[in-house]
């Protein structure tokens, strides 16, 4: 008898294995690039697919599950409010059910800040733009992250909603998304599934690599001026700041063969036992590269004693120190 329980529970362990290797594996995403992607938000119940078999990777994305994945995806939820009743959908939207499947998305997704319609259709489906700026709106709600604000050409950029501009250059400069072969972005376009995925899929990686890395205290950020077709200004910021106190010197630049420049700068911060005016100041200091380099930032210790990775490299360009 016990040789007899040994073989059947071999035989539906031998049944069940097949299964379960393949139980993620959507058969119309096999050999996708991005197939890795999806399967990792399916794992962490951020996507589902259409059935147990199919994820419609070029079917058009929903409004509904265009504010789910993103509300899943950037971990949205209600716990910083307290609410006097229940919230439901009714109470904002005109056409979204409260017993849906998305409703609590929606809600969720309203009182995060991103900036839905009252009367949105939830079957309707959603652009590359309009996804786009509620994916930034979420992003903004889980970290202030630091990317150089270089403004991307986009040769179809008169299509482009003015209000969706800002979050559409952030998502490029974060390379969470990219323009085609021709720099076009297409933000009318209806948005596909598989390419809603790609972007939660960067978006929650950019997350996952911002809460690893360091802090740095005082960072700055950077903009970009065209001053003529070969020079750029780039603005270095810290800014708004409660004293006179802070400032911010670029101390040199290094230039490698792919055209990058990482611009050098370090932080002065108020010394104690100081008496600083107390104003609201946004030290800035200025530089100029070629137009051909594209740039990041490195902050240094001010400190002689410190020992620097690599040395620094003084710009031969004018430098100018506001």
């Amino acid at each position: 008898m016990l040789k007899k329980t040994s073989l059947l529970l071999t035989l539906t362990l031998s049944m069940m294995l097949p299964l379960s290797t393949s139980a993620l594996a959507f058969d119309d995403l096999k050999g996708h690039p991005a197939e890795s992607k999806v399967e990792s938000l399916f794992k962490n119940g951020i996507v589902s697919g259409i059935d147990s078999r199919h994820f419609n990777p070029k079917g058009t994305l929903t409004y509904a599950q265009g504010v789910q994945f993103i509300v899943k995806g950037m971990s949205l939820n209600l716990n910083h409010i307290r609410f006097i009743k229940q919230p439901l959908a009714s109470d904002y939207y005109n056409h979204i059910p409260n017993q849906s499947w998305f409703a609590d998305a929606f809600v969720i997704a309203l009182h995060n800040g991103l900036e839905i319609p009252k009367d949105v259709l939830p079957n309707s489906t959603m652009t590359r733009e309009v996804f786009s700026h509620l994916l930034v709106q979420a992003l903004m709600k889980k970290s202030d992250f630091v990317t150089n604000q270089m403004w991307n050409v986009i040769e179809d950029e008169q299509e482009v909603n003015k209000s969706y501009m800002s979050s559409i250059q952030l998502l490029l400069n974060s390379k969470i998304t990219s323009l085609d072969s021709n720099n076009n972005f297409h933000p009318k376009k209806e948005l596909t599934r598989i390419e809603a995925s790609e972007m939660i899929y960067n978006a929650t990686s950019l997350i996952q690599d911002h809460e690893k890395a360091p802090s740095l205290p005082n960072e700055a950020t950077f903009t970009t001026e065209k001053i003529t077709n070969q020079i750029n200004k780039i603005t270095l910021s810290l800014g708004e700041k409660p004293n006179s106190g802070y400032g911010i010197t670029i101390v040199g630049i290094d230039f490698d063969t792919n055209n990058q420049a990482v611009i050098r700068y370090t932080v002065q911060t108020p010394q104690p036992g100081q008496m600083y005016a107390q104003v609201l100041t946004t030290p800035t200091a200025i530089t100029y590269l070629q137009s051909t380099y594209s740039v990041t930032l490195q902050q240094v210790s001010n400190d002689p004693n410190t020992k620097q990775d690599r040395p620094i490299r003084i710009l031969p360009l004018p430098i100018k120190n506001n």
